[in-house]
């Protein structure tokens, strides 16, 4: 399995050290990469590689990767998250090793956990939420 980090921003700077602090765990991914459609093909950022999506689309198989979004804007959040439904593109998470994490709450598909969170007994974590630093 590979993770797409969708943006470039400074979010997506935070989320790949997660990822990459989760991957170091339990070894979840193959590679970890960005995608930013505004972006050239192959170029660097922020210690890994950038791809359109067309371009993740025509040269990766879909059902070996999973995306996750990692853009602030809630409005902007949703208008992907239905870009990558369309392709069928399966939403992962990503959950920093510091985070609490009870066993019985719920974490939807696309949820992103960074680091010093707490997630109590019984909760329940929507489909594409970020849950940003020591939240609780």
């Amino acid at each position: 399995m590979n993770l797409g980090i969708y943006g470039t921003g400074g979010f997506a700077k935070e989320i790949f050290d997660v990822a990459c602090r989760e991957n170091a765990n339990i070894k979840k991914w193959e590679s970890i990469f960005f995608i930013d459609d505004f972006k050239e093909n192959d170029t660097s950022f922020y210690l890994s590689k950038v791809y359109t999506l067309p371009n993740v689309i025509a040269n990766h198989n879909i059902q070996n990767f999973e995306v996750v979004i990692a853009i602030g804007e809630p409005i902007v959040r949703i208008k992907i998250k239905e870009k990558l439904k369309q392709y069928n593109i399966k939403l992962g998470k990503v959950i920093d090793p510091s985070a609490l994490v009870s066993p019985t709450a719920t974490l939807c598909d696309g949820v992103i956990i960074t680091s010093d969170c707490i997630i109590a007994s019984s909760a329940f974590v929507g489909e594409n939420v970020a849950i940003n630093v020591k939240s609780i």
